[in-house]
């Protein structure tokens, strides 16, 4: 007992070390005039002229849903100890720290668990904001919204991986030899087991379970997938899938880009390529299984399925293993309430798939060892070879490790088993040589796909092994802590006991090797994985997912082998079953809905809205422009390969512009989105109306003398424009025209949808007559030139815009016009810079809000001050005071690679935004004449 006991308080002393130093460390100085604060070895001093008795420390921690972090004021090892270990078993929520003390005084804190938080200290009326962020191994300093300074930090890497580890073993270690002090362990097998000599046997009731548990995952994930995720695609990797799998269900292997890839390219993708093709740069699997749901019509049913398969392959690979059907059933029950499995399965996305096959693998490869018969060992030689086609690295290093221990098997047998080692090994290599038939048959390149383009191009596993140590280190902090925290919703430490939990009795148990082989497995792959590289954004970690399988096998040994030893008491034993029927209502109930509703709430960010409205308004025939590439996204799959279907999905480049996509199809409606959730019609000026103005042109215009102005004439080249009588001309020729005095009086004018901007710069010229049609969902109005006014005033409602090759307003001068407002569609196209200037007078003093949204970049400049900037980063404004009198005002923009958009204008009293134009209700922007004439 006093040995039991020796070792229950050395565990604990251990388990409490580990507990702090899975801790970062802050230590605060005051001085009289300043604040100094020491975050990884980052001395950051901060001015301050309050003089507070008190200051108030605290964090904002990012969540997580599973262990908090917590801040507390350093008190010694073993105040510490209490505090931490009250704040984690009681999940107790972090409070301010309030302390009263002098100047020139030092306090240290210690961060626990620390992942990315905000860590706040008021002082007085001093507020400082210090974004701690250990993942990216940065910190910045902010002055309440304002940046001071930004700095890459080197945290702790391999303190921070190991005692969290240790955490959960050091519990796992007290739980076990707490039960030896209560009982007696025998030195029996864990789990009552058949003759190993016999062969392994599936019963009917193995069977029915193995159709039921693929039932269950089935509609499980189902419900996820629509409910949770919206049944829509998020991440880019799933578009790329979704549409390499309509094409493998063409018969292609790549397709011909559209004949204008603007409208429907999202760079991010790289689904588009610099050979002018349509081709995924992700191994092949996955799409090949998607495939299915393409020849199905239903897109989405392969994702189901493969859930489906992973649990009936899962039951059957413990009972294989372990002989026993309950541990196999545990094993499912374990998987199936693991938000972590259940969240990437419902996806896209190519790790369920991996999943699958790597676990395959397994099995075939553990009946080989069980029965030694040749036809196991080539079917998981199939199965790996499959998986290296869905997830290269992936089927690497799962397989290393179980394939050290069958070499070692079959040395000793060689002759015996030759034939099927040969076949086994043909056979993989053929089906995974399929990945570079795939790179042969897009690129003529032998080769990794994701080699040839997307954004892992030249990444070779030579260049990543050739990154530093704390590369390795981040990216192996990244992926174990993230899996540790979130593989399972009991908190890091308990995610991890049961897993840990056989270590300390692998000698008293016939099954040492296949758990030893387990744990080599998964720490070879997450260890050698992780040096490689760390991809994250959604779903962390979900580079280990393909290998998870291992995890849960294990824990659940660990399960029953708790079991094992609690069962020897009748009340223990009744005591488990019933905390486990309540942690498993726990999960099933409450912990797996609420993740889902707050954690996962529109966490592919797939915006449902469209297609809830296509269904609802029954659209048909129509285009679909999408204001913004990252909306498009997950509708660009639903796209033919044509790009020609009943329902098009486009990016709008400009409204003008636009209308080289839609003059295409004259026969569609037209929509745009701004937000992927709420859809607006917009006419379409050649489905109906260009028929109706030639022929009410022709009917009562015939001998007239007309001019129709056509904002977006020169973005396209279409035969439909012949049917129009009169002269077709854009906004740019009228104002010449207009400048020069050659438009004859009784001229008709016909002005279409933007062009309508030119009214008051005809008025201005000559004295007109002005009407809108009725009749025309289009907005037309017809101006009749009566003369040429007498008297031209000297300020012309005009802009200036002269646009430039490059992005710094310094190339040369493609276009140096007048126009009407500020549009990008005069002088839309990649790297380009375009700067418009006007004037405006005010009565008297005005407060006027400002508006921009761009992207790439831009900027207000109002009497050569710059009062607003932006640049991909939402729509920013200002309010800003004008005085009486001449303002001038000018707006910059430029525009590199991808995707063009700028939003200016102002806010008026009704709160509405109006854009920059001369018919603008705050101002009245003009030119002197000296400027234009």
């Amino acid at each position: 007992m006093i040995k039991h006991l020796s070792v229950l308080f050395l565990i604990l002393f251990i388990f409490s070390i580990s507990l702090l130093e899975n801790s970062i460390n802050y230590r605060l100085n005051l001085s009289n005039d300043s604040i100094n604060l020491n975050i990884l070895n980052k001395n950051i001093s901060l001015p301050t002229n309050d003089k507070a008795d008190k200051i108030i420390v605290n964090i904002n921690p990012q969540e997580r849903y599973s262990t908090s972090q917590y801040l507390i004021e350093d008190n010694g090892f073993t105040l510490n100890s209490f505090q931490l270990i009250n704040l984690l078993f009681f999940r107790k929520k972090n409070t301010e720290i309030i302390l009263k003390t002098p100047f020139l005084s030092s306090i240290n804190f210690i961060h626990f668990n620390p992942f990315r938080s905000s860590l706040i200290i008021n002082y007085g009326k001093t507020y400082y904001r210090f974004e701690v962020n250990i993942p990216d191994a940065s910190l910045e300093v902010w002055d309440q919204s304002k940046k001071l300074e930004n700095f890459t930090v080197k945290p702790p890497w391999v303190r921070l991986i190991i005692f969290p580890i240790i955490s959960s073993l050091m519990m796992a270690g007290f739980i076990y030899y707490f039960l030896r002090l209560l009982f007696k362990i025998k030195n029996s097998s864990v789990i009552n087991q058949q003759n190993s000599t016999k062969k392994f046997k599936i019963s009917k009731m193995d069977i029915i379970l193995g159709f039921v548990f693929f039932i269950t995952g089935a509609i499980i994930i189902g419900l996820i997938f629509f409910k949770v995720f919206n049944g829509m695609p998020g991440f880019g990797d799933e578009m790329n899938y979704l549409v390499q799998a309509k094409i493998f269900a063409a018969g292609k292997f790549s397709v011909k880009e559209p004949a204008n890839p603007e409208f429907f390219r999202v760079g991010w993708m790289d689904i588009f390529g610099v050979d002018k093709k349509l081709w995924n740069f992700h191994p092949p699997g996955n799409s090949l299984i998607l495939m299915i749901g393409q020849l199905l019509k239903v897109d989405w049913i392969t994702i189901p399925i493969v859930a489906g398969l992973v649990l009936v392959t899962q039951y059957f690979l413990a009972l294989n293993l372990f002989e026993n059907r309950l541990v196999a059933l545990i094993h499912v029950i374990v998987i199936i309430t693991s938000h972590y499995f259940l969240s990437l399965a419902s996806s896209y996305m190519a790790h369920a798939p991996s999943l699958l096959f790597i676990s395959l693998f397994y099995f075939f490869l553990i009946r080989f060892f069980k029965e030694k018969r040749g036809l196991f060992l080539v079917a998981s030689s199939a199965s790996i070879g499959f998986a290296f086609v869905i997830r290269p690295l992936s089927a690497l290093l799962a397989s290393i490790i179980p394939l050290i221990f069958l070499l070692i098997f079959l040395l000793k047998q060689i002759r015996k088993y030759f034939t099927s080692l040969v076949g086994s090994l043909l056979f993989g290599l053929i089906i995974s040589s399929f990945v570079f038939f795939y790179s042969y048959k897009v690129s003529g390149k032998w080769t990794f796909p994701y080699l040839i383009k997307g954004p892992e191009v030249g990444q070779t596993l030579k260049v990543r092994w050739t990154e530093g140590w704390d590369y390795r280190f981040k990216n192996l902090f990244r992926n174990s802590n993230e899996f540790q925290n979130r593989v399972h919703s009991l908190g890091y430490i308990f995610n991890f006991v049961f897993f840990l939990f056989p270590l300390f009795s692998l000698s008293k148990n016939n099954k040492w090797l296949w758990i030893v082989s387990g744990y080599l497995s998964f720490f070879f792959y997450l260890i050698v994985h992780s040096f490689l590289h760390w991809y994250g954004w959604k779903w962390e970690p979900r580079m280990i997912y393909d290998i998870s399988f291992l995890f849960f096998l294990i824990t659940t040994y660990g399960i029953m082998l708790l079991y094992s030893h609690i069962k020897q008491a009748r009340i223990l034993k009744s005591l488990s079953i019933v905390i486990a029927f309540f942690l498993l209502l726990y999960l099933a109930v409450f912990n797996l809905p609420y993740r889902f509703k707050t954690e996962y709430r529109n966490y592919n960010e797939a915006p449902s809205g469209v297609r809830e409205s296509i269904r609802k308004n029954k659209i048909h025939q129509a285009i679909i422009f999408f204001k913004n590439n990252k909306h498009l996204a997950p509708y660009f799959p639903e796209n033919n390969l044509s790009f020609n279907g009943k329902i098009i999905y486009a990016l709008s480049q400009n409204e003008d512009y636009d209308y080289k996509l839609i003059s295409k199809f004259p026969e569609k409606d037209i929509y745009y989105s701004t937000d992927g959730i709420i859809l607006e019609k917009n006419p379409n000026f050649y489905k109906k109306d260009i028929y109706f103005l030639a022929e009410n042109l022709k009917k009562n215009y015939q001998s007239k003398n007309i001019i129709i102005v056509i904002p977006w004439l020169k973005s396209i080249n279409t035969s439909l424009h012949d049917i129009l009588p009169g002269k077709k001309i854009d906004p740019n020729e009228l104002i010449n025209l207009l400048i020069q005095n050659k438009i004859d009086n009784n001229t008709y004018i016909i002005l279409i949808d933007r062009s309508r901007n030119l009214v008051p710069i005809i008025s201005y010229f000559y004295n007109s007559l002005f009407s809108n049609n009725i009749g025309f969902e289009t907005p037309v109005t017809l101006a009749t030139i009566k003369s040429r006014n007498a008297i031209i005033p000297q300020k012309a409602p005009f802009f200036s815009m002269r646009c430039y090759q490059g992005t710094n307003w310094n190339g040369d001068v493609i276009k140096d016009e007048l126009v009407t407002s500020v549009d990008i569609a005069d002088c839309f196209a990649e790297d380009r810079s375009i700067e418009w200037t006007a004037y405006f007078d005010l009565e008297k003093s005005k407060n006027v809000k400002f508006y921009l949204e761009s992207d790439d970049g831009s900027e207000i400049t109002i009497d050569n001050i710059t009062i607003l900037k932006a640049n991909q980063n939402g729509k920013q404004t200002v309010d800003i005071d004008l005085e009486k009198g001449k303002h001038s005002l000018a707006i910059k923009f430029f525009n590199g690679p991808d995707g063009e958009y700028l939003s200016v204008g102002t806010v008026d009293e009704k709160r509405e935004e109006q854009n920059m134009s001369i018919g603008s209700s705050e101002f009245d922007f003009y030119l002197p004449q000296e400027l234009w004439n």
